[in-house]
Formats: structure tokens, C-alpha cells, sequence
């Protein structure tokens, strides 16, 4: 298998435009696939992309549902008793 389909940490912090401490973090805690080889974090450039995938489809259909959950804002007419009368202007 050729290397160029293997990342290291700063690979992936670099596809992931974040530190290499955020990228190991997110490997570790087992949300980005990777193996730790020693203190070295590797991963498959497949199944990295595979996961970055699955997580925006979740994250926009996350998105998605919240939208149609907000009510819209409605106008209210208010009475013109209730309407505020802007300040009078000094006359000169």
C-alpha cells in the first residue's frame, strides 16, 4: 500500500485546518478513525474522509431539523392607542 494513502497527525491537523493537539484529541477519543503506533497517530486517508462525510450528512441534517423546529417571528399590528408618538421637536 503506497504511503500517500496512510496520514500522520500533522497531515490530518492539516486536512482538518486544526492543531495537531485537537487532531490527536479527536483521534483519541475514538471520533476520527486512526491507530496509534507508539506516540504516533496515523490513519487511513479513506476512512478519514469516509467519517468527515458521515459527520457533515449528521451535522446538516442536525441543522435541518432545529430549522423547521424554530417557529417563524410573525408581525403583530399593535391598536394605534398602543403605537408610540415620537418626541415633539423644539420649535425655534
Amino acid at each position: 500500500m503506497p504511503t500517500e494513502h496512510i496520514l500522520d497527525l500533522k497531515q490530518i491537523a492539516e486536512l482538518l485546518r486544526c492543531s495537531e493537539e485537537q487532531a490527536a484529541s479527536q483521534l483519541a477519543s475514538g471520533n476520527l478513525p486512526g491507530v496509534k503506533f507508539g506516540k504516533a497517530w496515523i490513519a487511513p486517508a479513506d476512512a478519514l474522509l469516509s467519517r468527515l462525510n458521515e459527520i457533515a450528512i449528521a451535522q446538516a441534517n442536525e441543522r435541518r431539523s432545529r430549522e423547521r423546529a424554530t417557529p417563524m417571528a410573525t408581525t403583530v399590528a399593535l391598536p394605534k392607542s398602543a403605537r408610540k408618538r415620537p418626541p415633539a421637536l423644539p420649535s425655534f
